[in-house]
């Protein structure tokens, strides 16, 4: 018994200490996330960084926090701030048209204002939609910066209930940093870190799925693959059969025409030599006449 409470205690105090570290992790990503996020321009890739960071930490990964982010940023600095850049203009123009149909539904109502409102609103959601997954896709997968966005277009269709979650998260946090300055700090020591957290454990679970899926489908293109291969080996046997068979009915053709070539030949030179041998029988028979007729003389 008194071995068993010990192992419990020591157990209970390594949980506790883990908490702890995780704990002053996400403080420690918090502040980070905070400071390289002031120049505005490196958004992109410290978010990355941020997920890069929280994903290797949830995996085992329980090196330095700070040395796990700075990997990350410098990795993916170029590739996420293009990305940023990308996704900063597309959401400035989003929202100035959103503000710009809500303006003219107030001030001019009509049902062209009300549509233009909803289609501009659904954009937003799109946008949202790629936005929760691109830099994360950015941060923990080499690819370019297209293949990113097609990758995150996909996942947030193919994983839409987690995109869905993800998106009330966030909708979540914006209304109540809103409601006072205090959550704004609060946000920025400790809410960034436990965001970043969350979400990774919520995007290991999108990107198991979604590599099933993409190892199922790999699976069966190799299948085709190897059926196409198949087919493509048989389809060449019979080629070369008929072909042998070709080249065998040409050999007896040709065989067949050397074989008469050579008995019209020899047929040509029998008759020759007979031709010859009548020849030369013709002056014997005409010198036996001329001797007869010397003696008939004499």
């Amino acid at each position: 018994m008194p071995g068993r409470d010990r192992a419990g205690l020591i157990m209970a105090d390594s949980m506790f200490i883990h908490m702890l570290n995780r704990l002053g992790d996400v403080l420690l990503l918090s502040i980070i996330a905070t400071v390289f996020c002031l120049p505005v321009v490196t958004i992109g890739a410290t978010l990355s960084a941020v997920s890069y960071t929280a994903i290797r930490s949830i995996q085992g990964d329980d090196g330095y926090i700070w040395r796990k982010f700075w990997k990350g940023f410098k990795k993916n600095f170029k590739q996420s701030t293009i990305a940023w850049l990308i996704m900063a203009f597309i959401g400035f123009v989003l929202y100035v048209d959103i503000f710009f149909w809500h303006k003219m539904s107030q001030v001019n109502p009509g049902d062209i204002h009300k549509i233009m409102l909803m289609i501009s609103c659904v954009l937003a959601v799109i946008y949202a939609c790629i936005f929760v997954h691109v830099f994360a896709l950015i941060g923990n997968y080499e690819n370019t910066v297209k293949n990113s966005f097609s990758n995150a277009s996909v996942l947030a269709i193919a994983q839409f209930p987690w995109t869905l979650l993800m998106l009330v998260i966030l909708a979540v946090v914006f209304l109540v940093v809103r409601v006072h300055v205090l959550f704004i700090i609060t946000f920025m020591f400790i809410g960034a870190g436990a965001l970043a957290y969350i979400f990774g454990f919520i995007r290991i679970q999108v990107y198991k799925g979604a590599m099933k899926k993409a190892e199922s489908a790999r699976e069966e293109l190799r299948r085709e693959a190897e059926a196409a291969e198949a087919e493509d080996e048989e389809s060449d046997a019979d080629a070369d059969e008929e072909s042998n068979e070709d080249t065998e009915e040409g050999a007896d053709e040709d065989a067949d025409e050397d074989a008469g070539e050579e008995s019209d030949e020899e047929s040509d030179e029998g008759a020759g030599e007979a031709e010859e041998d009548a020849g030369e029988s013709e002056p014997d028979a005409n010198d036996e006449e001329s001797a007869d007729a010397v003696n008939e003389k004499k």
